[in-house]
């Protein structure tokens, strides 16, 4: 693994949620002055490891997030013009990003959202923003240059919670939409971190293979609710089990994914030999008998909005990304 794209998965319906979810989708509700999503894509991007993101969504939700999109996109090719600016003043750098391509990359991001804007439209603006840059977990320039190209929304058909595909089937859906054929980051738009997922691509980097992250759950009615891992020698994941009602320990699985390249490939072989569809989980699951799986420690707290209650907690005790 080295460079990889982002998928967000926000399919959901959130029906714990209603009213407040009804008709607005859970991973846009704010959380201390920013969204859910955003929180997660902000981390992401800063990493400069991925160079595409995208997020598969329903019916009822896309319109929500091509508007969001479209938001991100106009931001960061804003940004990325004023980065080239402020270079360019320093002497670094000869040619911001011009008027003619901002304007271009602009005129893409309509009602419908953002859609991939041409290479020529970029090719000036990105070689500028990380020309100079090296690779590394930390280049926000570069994650900057990654989003400059727009955030794609996949749109599953669905409508209701009843007809939801599941997340497997979204990332199988987004995979084969998209055309990818790289290592993929898999994330749950509905979390918020007070820790950066920096440290854990670098475990994926370092390991080669496909990971996960992994914290200890001491209450056994969160455990039945869960995907319960057993872990071996060196991380490894020797057995993963979503929902069961006997845990065989209490070691639990976030919804945060690494798929090496070739895992990728495997979702939609997971889903023909009945590979359970609806918790992402259920793909590890399928998988770690067949390729090897690590586990890394989680390095903070996670929060999951389940409830208005939890929304409330969240809201008040939330203070961003903290380590």
């Amino acid at each position: 693994m080295e460079i990889m794209k982002c998928l967000i998965l926000a399919a959901g319906y959130a029906t714990r949620l209603y009213p407040l979810t009804e008709n607005f989708p859970k991973p846009l509700l704010e959380v201390a002055g920013k969204t859910i999503t955003d929180w997660l894509v902000d981390d992401i991007a800063s990493t400069g490891a991925v160079d595409g993101f995208a997020v598969v969504t329903n019916s009822r939700f896309a319109p929500f997030f091509h508007e969001w999109a479209s938001r991100r996109l106009m931001d960061s090719l804003e940004r990325l013009d004023a980065l080239a600016s402020d270079e360019g003043d320093e002497g670094e750098h000869e040619h911001p990003v011009s008027p003619d391509a901002l304007a271009q990359a602009k005129g893409t991001a309509g009602e419908h959202g953002p859609h991939p804007v041409s290479p020529d439209a970029f090719a000036q603006a990105e070689g500028t923003a990380v020309e100079h840059e090296h690779p590394g977990l930390h280049n926000p320039a570069k994650g900057l240059a990654a989003l400059s190209s727009g955030i794609a929304v996949i749109d599953d058909g669905t409508s209701t919670n009843e007809t939801r595909l599941g997340a497997v089937r979204d990332i199988a859906l987004a995979i084969n939409t998209l055309g990818w054929d790289d290592d993929i980051l898999v994330v749950a738009g509905d979390n918020v971190l007070d820790f950066s997922l920096s440290s854990f691509i670098e475990y994926s980097l370092n390991k080669g293979t496909t990971c996960i992250m992994r914290y200890p759950e001491p209450d056994p009615a969160r455990l039945r609710k869960s995907g319960i891992l057993e872990i071996g020698e060196g991380d490894l994941v020797v057995g993963m089990e979503e929902k069961p009602a006997v845990p065989r320990s209490n070691w639990c699985c976030p919804p945060f994914y690494a798929y090496s390249k070739a895992d990728a490939a495997k979702v939609s072989l997971a889903l023909a030999e009945g590979c359970g569809a609806d918790a992402p989980g259920s793909f590890i699951a399928w998988l770690c008998s067949r390729s090897p799986v690590h586990a890394m420690l989680m390095p903070g707290s996670r929060y999951d909005i389940g409830d208005l209650e939890s929304y409330k907690s969240v809201c008040r005790t939330y203070r961003g990304v903290t380590r």
